[in-house]
């Protein structure tokens, strides 16, 4: 049938394309190019490389998106995938009432912020996470700081640019991960109708769950980044300071036998 031929022909397009794409991988790494695929337990990711020095994997999924059955659910492993995964772009903010630390309508920092005050913006599949590091094979597996942004647990997002982890992971030659979270009721919802049983899901802490699955995240794949697992800085700036020290007295964070985190640094949070 028509069809038949019009998927045997996409299959075939997308065999070539990834056989294109592994000789250019190859042909980097022969010239001395830094490479940017690198492999997780979910599949791989294609990051891209800067001109100052920094190498970024942007939108790499830690969960699968919290939506339908999984709205107010502790987050889930992301579905797996085979092909290489392009992650040079942020995902989308949380969704959010507009506010003065929200996005604005392209998805970041622009000029009709203020426009979009009061009204929603955002997406509810925003469990991502995004990775910056320095150019050049280090000696040893680098430290990582683990960013949470702040918002008053009502808005925020990674790609706000002062949380660009490029200069920080260049300057301190480490790792930096940011990590999205829910907010606002999607964040935050303790309500009869919800409960099932299930601890996790009963307890209403969803952006708290989401930020430890970041963590378990940063745990099981950052030495495929450069980074040392073992050495690990949870840092956050006012809501996230607030999460930082919620994590730090959750007997679920505390009462497991390999640290999810081994310092870290509260910027502000009252």
């Amino acid at each position: 049938s028509i069809e038949a031929m019009r998927v045997k022909a996409m299959t075939r397009i997308a065999s070539m394309l990834a056989i294109v794409a592994f000789a250019l991988l190859q042909g980097c790494a022969q010239l001395g190019m830094p490479t940017t695929q690198r492999d997780t337990s979910f599949g791989p990711v294609l990051g891209q490389a800067d001109d100052a020095g920094s190498l970024s994997w942007k939108g790499v999924p830690f969960a699968q998106p919290p939506v339908g059955r999984l709205r107010w659910k502790a987050p889930a492993d992301p579905l797996p995938w085979t092909q290489p995964r392009p992650a040079s772009a942020f995902a989308p903010a949380c969704v959010q009432t507009g506010r003065l630390y929200s996005p604005g309508a392209s998805g970041g920092y622009d000029d009709t912020i203020g426009s979009r005050l009061g009204k929603t913006v955002g997406s509810e599949d925003c469990l991502y996470l995004n990775i910056w590091a320095p150019a050049g094979r280090p000696a040893a597996p680098r430290p990582v700081i683990v960013w949470i942004y702040g918002g008053s647990n009502i808005t925020g997002y990674t790609a706000d640019p002062v949380y660009d982890g490029a200069a920080l992971a260049r300057n301190q030659d480490a790792i930096v991960v940011s990590v999205a979270y829910r907010v606002g009721i999607f964040g935050f919802l303790d309500a009869a109708a919800l409960k099932s049983g299930n601890a996790e899901d009963d307890s209403g802490n969803f952006a708290l769950l989401d930020i430890v699955k970041g963590l378990e995240f940063v745990q099981r794949e950052i030495a495929n980044f450069g980074g040392d697992a073992a050495r690990v800085t949870l840092m956050g700036q006012s809501a996230g300071a607030v999460n930082i020290y919620a994590l730090r007295a959750s007997p679920m964070v505390v009462a497991r036998p390999r640290p999810l985190f081994h310092r870290f640094v509260a910027l502000s949070g009252g």
